[in-house]
């Protein structure tokens, strides 16, 4: 099996210990951190997100996958941050889970790539109001706002405080990009906001703008 197959399994399987060391394996082989990132780890955690949704893993064990992966980053962060220009970045990001929903798993994927490329991401945690989201980007001067919702019912809060953060008048731009299993492209288009299919697609979302 490959060094990349390998890390796959351990993250699925929670192992830290294992992920470190496949991690490291692979960049003496001379794997791009980037390769590592986009075939095995996205893949892992989105994987996980499949299992938890069809009850065959529990939060519990999806934490364990979580801290696998993030132990990775931490082993490739020091060579993703020697990629090209474009991955590196000062900006800083709000990120949070819309209020009436408390799920975690997207928002922490998308805070992970993110920071692991340079962004200061300020995750403001579940069930947040649009007062709360303005008031982090009032506070830290964030361009970008990024809100998950993965119940159907949590869609109508989305909307609400897209609306509500477009109508401030901030002293600068802010894009919001929006992400979950309900959220489509039209939906994003409605209420005002980007939107991102997934953890990979909302980086380079970013990175463009």
């Amino acid at each position: 099996m490959l060094p990349t197959k390998k890390i796959f399994q351990k993250i699925i399987e929670g192992d830290e210990v294992c992920t470190v060391e496949l991690c490291r394996e692979c960049l003496l082989n001379g794997y791009d951190p980037m390769e590592i990132l986009e075939k095995s780890m996205i893949p892992a955690m989105d994987k996980c997100g499949v299992l938890l949704t069809n009850r065959k893993s529990f939060i519990p064990q999806v934490l364990m996958s979580t801290r696998a992966m993030q132990a990775g980053i931490d082993v490739l962060k020091p060579y993703l941050s020697q990629q090209e220009k474009k991955m590196v970045t000062s900006e800083t990001v709000v990120i949070g889970t819309v209020k009436g929903d408390i799920h975690t798993i997207g928002k922490t994927l998308v805070s992970i790539m993110l920071e692991s490329v340079g962004f200061t991401v300020i995750d403001l945690g579940t069930n947040i109001s649009e007062k709360e989201f303005i008031d982090a980007v009032e506070k830290y001067e964030a361009r970008f706002v990024m809100m998950s919702a993965m119940l159907t019912t949590a869609m109508m809060s989305m909307r609400k405080i897209v609306k509500e953060i477009n109508h401030q008048a901030f002293a600068w731009d802010v894009t919001i990009i929006v992400g979950g299993a309900p959220i489509t492209q039209a939906f994003a288009k409605e209420i005002g906001a980007v939107y991102a299919d997934n953890a990979i697609d909302c980086m380079d979302k970013i990175l463009k703008i």
